[in-house]
């Protein structure tokens, strides 16, 4: 028996040395792990260096709390015990007086992917917006969600070729085969089921204002400023909002679908003659997605940037998806 436990540990070393070969690190990447790792090295004030086993193997700064009683709300917790061992009493006259802790969005660890959203206190839960922003798996608050917080499509999905949930709904796949129908229009997509925060589509059957097919709202923007130079280092955006007036878009398709040409319809001064409803809704949605980066965000709060500068690269991305959409119509 003593054989067969010597055969496996044996055979889990072995795997585990060979997955740590096939990941390939640059350099910088490698400097990078090595300083997480021994940021959470006990003995590295003695001098020590000795291996430090991590979860992420390094890739992510893991910080744990080792005190053995700790408060969650108004009680207090012991760890090693796993028992209630007092309570606290709450003066809800002063709020000075509140327990360490209690505050709703927060954490009393660090988050291991605080690295990554260094615009956010790494004790943030859902980028301190528990309400609109959820984080069911542990992973970062991203990708296309509905209003409920339900992943919409999931990039990792089938084998990494990515795929739609159960919470896709025929409107979200409909918006989606819109987008990758074209080549700048699956750029667009990769953007939104791949962004650093969530977003949502909503569909208005309504018309926007000042004719617009599309708008979008970054919710909780946090914009991180180099005091030396007065630059814009870094965006964070909490929660990403798009709306897609259907009413506007059917009038496009309209003008789009007049063969006497009487009526041109136009979506940010270019005209979408010939194309087709879904082909109009992918550009509209591609030109919104672009509102949702970072770069995108970064001009909109440039001190003196004007709304054409703001508009300038969107419509750079619909007026591809249109020309390539035309493309494609062109074909037998």
């Amino acid at each position: 028996m003593k054989k067969h436990y010597f055969l496996i540990i044996l055979l889990f070393a072995i795997g585990n040395v060979s997955a740590q070969k096939n990941e390939k690190l640059s350099k910088e990447e490698k400097a990078r792990r090595e300083k997480n790792i021994q940021a959470g090295n006990p003995f590295i004030k003695y001098g020590s260096k000795a291996p430090v086993a991590t979860l992420s193997k390094g890739k992510y700064l893991e910080v744990h709390d080792l005190d053995s009683i700790v408060t969650i709300g108004t009680m207090r917790w012991h760890v090693d015990k796993k028992e209630i061992v007092g309570r606290i009493l709450v003066d809800t006259l002063n709020v000075d007086s509140q327990p360490t802790g209690d505050t709703a969005g927060r954490w009393m660890s660090m988050d291991p992917l605080s690295e990554e959203f260094r615009s956010w206190s790494p004790y943030n839960y859902g980028k301190d917006n528990p309400i609109s922003n959820i984080d069911p798996d542990g992973r970062a608050a991203d990708d296309w969600r509905n209003s409920k917080g339900q992943q919409v499509y999931d990039p990792k999905a089938n084998g990494g070729k990515g795929d739609y949930t159960q919470y896709a709904t025929k409107s979200d796949r409909n918006i989606g085969n819109a987008l990758q129908a074209t080549t700048t229009g699956k750029e667009q997509f990769n953007k939104l089921v791949n962004s650093a925060q969530p977003t949502e589509i909503i569909l208005d059957n309504g018309k926007g204002s000042d004719g617009d097919a599309g708008k979008t709202k970054n919710s909780d923007v946090a914009v991180g400023v180099d005091m030396a130079t007065n630059k814009i280092e870094e965006v964070s955006i909490g929660k990403s909002t798009i709306t897609v007036y259907m009413g506007t878009v059917g009038d496009l398709a309209d003008a789009a679908a007049d063969k006497t040409g009487a009526v041109v319809g136009k979506l940010n001064g270019t005209p979408v003659t010939g194309l087709s409803f879904t082909q109009i809704v992918g550009a509209v949605v591609g030109h919104e997605i672009e509102h949702t980066t970072p770069s995108n965000v970064i001009v909109q709060n440039t001190q003196g940037a004007t709304v054409k500068q703001a508009e300038a690269v969107p419509t750079q991305v619909s007026n591809k998806i249109i020309n390539e959409s035309r493309e494609l119509n062109k074909k037998p």
